[in-house]
């Protein structure tokens, strides 16, 4: 863990900590981190400030707000990602003290380049917007044109490849005069996805085990284990559809739903039993930061999951979280038995959440 960027060490050690119970690791965070993180938004914005010599009336008329002694941006850490980018583009930052702030302030997922729909414009315009920093456009303002014209490019050039007259195509100069294959939107974030599928695979094999090698057995029976929701998204594959609306006749695109929320997919690594390092190992995957103490929810979390660890050794046995499923060696039973200590990881977190008090935040995805 980077402790710059992440707040601590000493906030992870003392959450991870099995020794200290739920009610000390929140006593603990009230008394040093409650307001850690906005306090590092605000010496940024400082910072930034005197650097830049762009004041926070400059950033309020960029963003189109009404400046008042109390700014909301100043004041509350932002909720949107919007406002992280619109802030940064105001002070013309570069496209990773953005991602950044969207992780590390928003704890959101960070721009990414196959998000067609929304990404992708912004990450054109903050990119653009660094390069001319000496002229005072607006490229903020231009995010729904830029969408647009991406969405008709993509359209222009699926057309063309349908038509057979080109296998790759170049999105224009408006959109980061890069090159991109026609699947690669179809294949985002393909590697979190490889890894969920290896967890989705095991768990059906030791059901298809445990209940006879005749019986039917998929992922519509891990249902009690996994929200409707988590099935729905771990069942498909394509993010983006190509669709012709049969009143107007118009070709248009609908984008597969990929959880937005860090919560949803902590809830989705938890239904599919990860531990620790594999939810780390996840949430980067899919843009997000780790698993951070200083954020109350997230502290207690990793205080828990430290305490399950700790009790339940045979999860350990199975291991899916490296580039290679290193399971396969493993005997039948153990790896049945590893499997069934971490299909219940999630009830067995909620269980102990109760006894301790606290509401279970991670029951949907």
């Amino acid at each position: 863990m980077n402790d710059n960027y992440y707040g601590t060490r000493g906030a992870y050690d003392f959450a991870a900590d099995k020794r200290k119970k739920p009610v000390e690791v929140e006593s603990n965070w009230w008394q040093f981190f409650s307001d850690y993180r906005l306090r590092c938004w605000r010496d940024e914005l400082d910072d930034l400030v005197e650097m830049t010599g762009i004041s926070l009336l400059d950033v309020c008329r960029y963003l189109g707000l009404t400046y008042s002694k109390g700014i909301g941006f100043y004041d509350k850490l932002p909720k949107k990602r919007s406002m992280y980018i619109g802030i940064g583009m105001a002070f013309k930052q570069p496209l990773e003290t953005i991602n950044n702030w969207i992780i590390r302030y928003g704890m959101k997922r960070k721009l990414y380049v196959k998000d067609l729909d929304q990404d992708l414009p912004w990450m054109h315009l903050i990119c653009a917007n660094y390069k001319d920093r000496k002229t005072s456009h607006n490229y903020y303002k231009d995010y729904e044109y830029c969408r647009a014209v991406a969405h008709e490019t993509y359209l222009q050039c699926w057309e063309a490849e349908i038509r057979g007259d080109q296998i790759t195509v170049q999105i224009e100069t408006d959109l980061m005069n890069v090159k991109y294959d026609m699947d690669s939107f179809k294949t985002a974030y393909v590697k979190p996805r490889i890894l969920l599928d290896k967890y989705v695979r095991n768990y059906i094999e030791a059901g298809r085990k445990s209940e006879g090698e005749d019986a039917v057995v998929s992922l519509n029976s891990m249902r009690g284990y996994l929200d409707d929701s988590m099935i729905n998204y771990l069942s498909g594959s394509v993010d983006t559809v190509n669709v012709i609306d049969l009143k107007s006749g118009k070709r248009t695109l609908k984008f597969k739903h990929v959880p937005k929320s860090k919560k949803a997919h902590i809830s989705l690594a938890l239904a599919l039993g990860m531990n620790r390092t594999e939810i780390d190992r996840y949430l980067t995957m899919m843009g997000f930061g780790c698993l951070d103490a200083v954020n109350i929810d997230e502290g207690i979390l990793l205080n828990m999951l430290s305490l399950w660890e700790s009790e339940h050794p045979k999860q350990k046995w199975l291991k899916l979280s490296g580039e290679e499923d290193d399971t396969d060696g493993l005997h039948t039973e153990k790896r049945q038995e590893a499997m069934a200590e971490r299909i219940h990881l999630r009830q067995d977190l909620q269980e102990m959440y109760y006894a301790a008090g606290r509401v279970f935040p991670y029951l949907r995805g």
